[in-house]
């Protein structure tokens, strides 16, 4: 009686695991994958800033996902050494960037190549970029923003944060209200990214630091004055100088950092969040190209 048993759970098993697999392979279907065609692009990245001595872009060029050995963050050959760069201002005659190879990139130990030329940004209103490589050719216009003079700086503490380290010391750092009083220009929106150093003396040599990373704001009121929150890493003590920078930035600019910001909040779950753009101002390619406008605020405390 068990013997008669066990042979039918027995055929039972056998007999269930037969239409599984013929389930599965009824369900297989094969796929015939076509690599796609895969556009070559100049990326550009220049960041100018009014009045600097000198104007240097840096060119590369897309890598094929397919191809593993292009695919790879740092590979030289995804750097163009053959471009021709040039750039203009105001519709001037149009200056050409010469080749070097002076920025060695700190994780692979790759000397970029960088196009530079010993000229000060002027302060104009229009600047166009072109730059070619074989048969690629990309370019950019930009409306230059005005200085915005920075007339006033207040910071008012409102809060201490203690984070525990791994090694059981604690870290602080300290929560402040800033208002900056500007000459904003009014009923249109401008772009702005505030920054905060810090400069003292030890045994007669002066030191600077930056006491934060820098906040970026649209500005859009009727009135002159921009309140906003900054966390900083050192308190703000009696005798101290402090270096306040008020950028005027171009739109471009300022999207493209704030997709970057929000792109590298969502590495964490790559696989859950959703695929942020970069958007880019190179007509034909990809990247960024932007002058910016400073003034300086220093007090003393």
């Amino acid at each position: 009686m068990k013997a008669k048993k066990k042979s039918k759970n027995y055929w039972a098993i056998v007999i269930t695991g037969l239409i599984t697999i013929a389930c599965l392979c009824s369900c297989e279907t094969v796929i015939d994958f076509k690599q796609p065609k895969i556009e070559d692009k100049l990326v550009i990245e220049s960041y100018l800033m009014v009045g600097d001595t000198s104007i240097d872009v840096r060119v590369t060029r897309t890598g094929n996902p397919y191809n593993k050995k292009l695919r790879t963050f740092f590979n030289e050959d995804l750097y163009v050494y053959d471009a021709d760069v040039r750039i203009s201002f105001d519709g001037a005659p149009f200056d050409t960037l010469k080749l070097s190879k002076n920025f060695q990139d700190g994780t692979s130990g790759l000397l970029k190549p960088i196009y530079l030329i010993k000229k000060t940004v002027p302060e104009a209103k229009v600047c166009i970029l072109k730059v070619k490589s074989n048969l690629l050719e990309v370019s950019s216009q930009i409306e230059i923003p005005t200085k915005t003079k920075l007339i006033d700086v207040t910071l008012n503490l409102i809060d201490t944060i203690r984070t525990k380290l791994w090694n059981s010391s604690i870290y602080t750092r300290y929560k402040y209200l800033i208002t900056i009083d500007a000459d904003f220009p009014q009923n249109s929106d401008n772009y702005y990214r505030f920054s905060i150093n810090k400069k003292w003396i030890h045994n007669g040599k002066q030191y600077s630091s930056s006491l934060s990373e820098y906040e970026m704001f649209k500005f859009s009121d009727t009135s002159n004055k921009k309140k906003l929150t900054m966390i900083i890493s050192d308190i703000i003590a009696p005798n101290t100088k402090m270096v306040f920078h008020l950028d005027h930035i171009t739109k471009e600019y300022f999207e493209f950092r704030k997709a970057l910001m929000d792109q590298n909040e969502n590495l964490i779950d790559e696989i859950n969040s959703e695929i942020i753009q970069i958007p880019t101002n190179i007509n034909n390619g990809l990247g960024i190209f932007t002058v910016t406008n400073r003034d300086t605020l220093c007090k003393n405390y």
